[in-house]
């Protein structure tokens, strides 16, 4: 999340608006002048949920990579599915560590910093290791993704081998988000093997924020369904901009990547190919569209998470600008709106800091809305989270758990709730630790108050908590 104030492109929104883009492109809607903007466009507040109290267990704290504040980058935490239980987590400074799930030890899985050198790029805290996946083959001999996974990283655009795909943008690039491939071991599947490494595809960023973050397969999939072995990848709109929202206007661009959600199957394939794009993606063969597109119109979809039982349901959140933090619904083909709308709203381009009542006509645009929403009286950046499908605690069975990365509020609904077109009811877990009640924000005691919260989840159907400022994971009882 960056709230930083950069320089707007007026160049590039002229461009547009010439272009033919018009109003649109400068975020002026038909009628909008004509409105009032909203003061308080959620004025109902979260409430505290009846659920009892949850104890937060200390669990883990890997090894620091800071001896300052936040300590340890700890952006996801998650498992291989192979049926071991392990835990795996990593630290956006370059680090990914191998959890023991009963004693919360860590031991170093992978250094990506040391193996890929000065090629890694480290200058902001949205840069570096963001997030990685394992293969649904990890544990299958002989299946093509037998031992194999993947993260998205951050590279200089210099370190580019010949021949990788590269998903470009009207501007010049600062950085490339890598998609690698690593296999670990044959005969030991906890250590990587650093001498193999495959690029897949690169995309080009412009900013150091609102990159490419969370990936993630269906753990739900079996192998024969067409589900299977699909990674999905969400990407942001290429970084914030209070000034003039997506002044490139990428998200709504079809054939650009920022701003998206691509599905592919990662494999290389029989005939070279670095990966496949399904046949059942929703764009394929349709002109204009890059083909990888599964979702667009998003702004920062940092997390998403499948959920483990139920009906399997992807969920993906959007961190918004100045006033809406989103929880979506993940449908194929859905435009989500950014930077047209926020949440359920229509926005100003020009000023992000007023919303507007949907247009009359609404109806016919086609976007796709939130299915829970909270505003800027609530927190500042959304985190999302997992459906938990554990056994610790059973009063929290079915429930989709999310929070706020600034303040460390976390907030829960009913995955059964989360409907289209409706608007699920969001509430607020409270902790205590030793009999005392607590919030994380007391815990951790960042700075400036923040907490930087994450969410992980193992494959029990437990979920974890993740702060960045003080470098701990917690478990839930």
């Amino acid at each position: 999340m960056s709230r930083a104030k950069p320089e707007v492109d007026r160049r590039e929104a002229l461009r547009l608006a010439m272009a033919g883009l018009g109003g649109l492109a400068a975020g002026v809607l038909p009628g909008l002048e004509a409105q009032a903007a909203i003061t308080d466009p959620i004025p109902a507040r979260v409430q505290k949920s009846s659920l009892p109290a949850l104890e937060l267990v200390d669990f883990s704290a890997p090894p620091r990579t800071s001896d300052k504040r936040p300590f340890a980058l700890l952006n996801f935490l998650y498992h291989a599915g192979d049926g071991t239980r392990r835990l795996f987590a990593n630290d956006s400074r370059g680090k990914i560590w191998l959890i023991d799930r009963s004693s919360g030890a860590a031991r170093l899985f992978l250094d990506l910093r040391r193996l890929r050198g000065s090629a890694f790029l480290f200058t902001s805290n949205q840069m570096g290791l963001r997030s990685f996946a394992f293969h649904p083959d990890f544990a299958r001999a002989g299946r093509p993704g037998y031992r194999k996974f993947y993260t998205i990283s951050t590279e200089t655009v210099a370190s580019r081998p010949s021949g990788v795909r590269l998903f470009s943008g009207p501007f010049t690039p600062l950085f490339h988000d890598v998609l690698a491939e690593w296999k670990v071991y044959a005969t030991d599947r906890s250590r990587v093997d650093p001498g193999y490494r495959r690029e897949i595809l690169r995309i080009a960023q412009n900013k150091t924020d609102h990159n490419t973050d969370q990936i993630m397969f269906d753990p739900n999939a079996v192998p024969g369904t067409s589900q299977y072995g699909k990674l999905f990848i969400g990407i942001g709109d290429g970084g914030n901009n209070p000034q003039f929202t997506d002044p490139h206007y990428q998200a709504q661009n079809r054939g650009r990547a920022l701003g998206k959600v691509f599905c592919i199957d990662p494999l290389r394939q029989p005939d070279g190919r670095a990966y496949r794009v399904p046949a059942d993606n929703p764009f394929v063969g349709k002109s204009g569209y890059l083909p990888e597109i599964w979702a667009l119109g998003l702004r920062h979809p940092q997390n998403l998470s499948f959920d483990p039982g139920g009906a399997g349901r992807l969920i993906l959140t959007d961190i918004g600008q100045a006033h809406i933090e989103e929880v979506n619904l993940g449908i194929k083909g859905a435009n989500y709106g950014w930077p047209l709308r926020e949440g359920t709203f229509d926005t100003d381009r020009r000023d992000p800091t007023r919303l507007y009542p949907l247009p009359r006509d609404d109806a016919g645009k086609g976007f796709t809305y939130p299915v829970a929403q909270y505003d800027h009286d609530e927190g500042r950046a959304i985190a999302g989270g997992f459906v938990y499908r554990g056994r610790t605690v059973p009063a929290l069975a079915g429930q989709y758990l999310f929070g706020d990365i600034v303040n460390g509020r976390v907030f829960h609904v009913p995955v059964s709730e989360l409907r289209p077109g409706r608007q699920a009811t969001i509430r607020e877990l409270s902790f205590k630790q030793g009999g005392k009640a607590v919030t994380l924000r007391s815990l951790v005691n960042g700075v400036n108050g923040r907490v930087d919260l994450r969410f992980g989840q193992d494959e029990d159907g437990e979920i974890y908590i993740l702060t960045k400022q003080d470098g701990r994971i917690r478990k839930l009882r």
